[in-house]
C-alpha cells in the first residue's frame, strides 16, 4: 500500500521541474523495470515544517556536495532519491533550498536500519545519511533556490494520490465490517440488524463516498490544468480522517475479534494512522488560508 504513494512523491518534483533529459533518465527507467524511488525531505527535526530542514548542499565547481540526514520511505530499495537541501542560508525560506536527484549508489550515501513502525510495516522506512555526496549540476531540478517552490507544487500531485490510498483503506474497513455484521449473530439475528451497529456502518459508508468525491475533485481540477491546492488538501485531510474513523469503527463492529491479529481489522486500524501524520493540521491550515479569497468580506 505504501510503495506506490512513496514512488509518486519522489517522481512528482521531476514531473514539475526536471529537464527533458532528467525526466527521460530517471522517470524513464521507472517504466522499464520494477524500480522504486524515495522522497528525501523529512528530517529528524523537520517534518511538516519543510523550511526547517538542515541538510546542506555546497557548490564546488560544476558539482554540489550534500551533507545531512533524512527519513525516507522506500529508502532500502530505492534506485534514486529526490533530496531537498539548503543551498543559501541567508535567503528567505522560500528561496533557501534546492532540489536534487541523487543516485542511490553514489559514494557517501549511507542507508540506515529499517524502522519498525506501528503500522504499514511493509513500508521500508529508514534514515538516509549523505556524507560528502557529490551531485552533478545536471541533477539540479529547476534552478538553485527553487526547491521549496518545486516541493510545494509536487504536493498538488501527490496529496490526491495519498488520499486515494486512504480511501482504499476506508473502503476495505467498510467491506470487512459489513460482511462480518451480516454473519455475526447476537440475540437471534445478525448484528447488522441492530441499530447501534447499523448506524456505525452507515457512517463508514458516508465517510468513504465523501472522501472519494473529494479525491476525484482534486484530481479533476489538476487534470483540467487548474490550481488544485485547496481541493488536494481537503481530500488529504478528509480521506485520512475517513481511514482512521472507519478502521476504528470497524474494530468496534468486530468487537473483541477486531482486537485479534487473526482478523484484518486490527491491522487496518494500525495502518490508518499514518495518513493523518503528514499532517492533517497542515492540510487544514492550507484550506483555511484560501477561505478569505474565496469568500471576501
Amino acid at each position: 500500500m505504501k510503495v506506490t504513494p512513496a514512488n509518486g512523491l519522489a517522481e512528482a518534483p521531476l514531473i514539475v521541474a526536471a529537464s527533458h533529459e532528467t525526466k527521460t533518465k530517471y522517470l524513464g527507467r521507472m517504466t522499464e523495470e520494477p524500480l522504486v524511488a524515495a522522497y528525501c525531505v523529512t528530517e529528524p527535526g523537520a517534518g511538516s515544517d519543510v523550511a526547517g530542514i538542515k541538510t546542506k548542499a555546497t557548490k564546488q565547481g560544476d558539482t554540489w556536495v550534500l551533507n545531512g540526514s533524512k527519513m525516507c520511505t522506500n529508502a532500502g530499495h530505492a534506485n534514486w532519491f529526490f533530496v531537498l537541501a539548503v543551498t543559501d542560508e541567508s535567503a528567505p525560506a522560500s528561496k533557501r533550498m534546492t532540489g536534487f536527484v541523487v543516485d542511490a549508489d553514489t559514494p557517501g550515501v549511507v542507508i540506515g536500519k529499517k524502522e519498525i513502525n506501528m503500522g504499514q510495516r511493509c513500508s521500508d522506512t529508514r534514515m538516509v545519511t549523505f556524507q560528502d555526496v557529490v551531485v552533478p549540476e545536471e541533477n539540479v531540478l529547476g534552478k538553485a533556490g527553487e526547491g521549496f517552490k518545486i516541493a510545494m507544487k509536487a504536493f498538488d500531485i501527490t496529496r490526491p494520490l495519498v488520499a486515494a490510498a486512504a480511501v482504499g483503506l476506508a473502503q476495505r474497513a467498510l467491506e470487512e465490517a459489513v460482511k462480518y455484521a451480516q454473519e455475526r449473530q447476537t440475540m437471534g439475528q445478525p448484528i447488522i440488524n441492530h441499530q447501534g451497529v447499523a448506524f456505525m456502518l452507515a457512517d463508514m459508508a458516508i465517510n468513504v463516498e465523501a472522501a472519494r468525491g473529494l479525491v476525484w475533485r482534486a484530481a479533476w481540477t489538476k487534470d483540467a490544468g487548474e490550481r488544485n491546492t485547496f481541493y488536494a488538501s481537503m481530500a488529504k485531510a478528509y480521506a485520512s480522517k475517513a481511514a482512521v474513523e472507519n478502521s476504528n469503527l470497524g474494530v468496534q463492529v468486530f468487537g473483541g475479534a477486531g482486537f485479534n491479529t487473526e482478523l484484518p481489522m486490527e491491522k487496518l486500524y494500525r495502518d490508518a494512522k499514518i495518513y493523518e501524520l503528514c499532517t492533517s493540521q497542515i492540510q487544514r491550515l492550507i484550506v483555511s488560508r484560501h477561505l478569505g479569497t474565496l469568500y471576501p468580506a
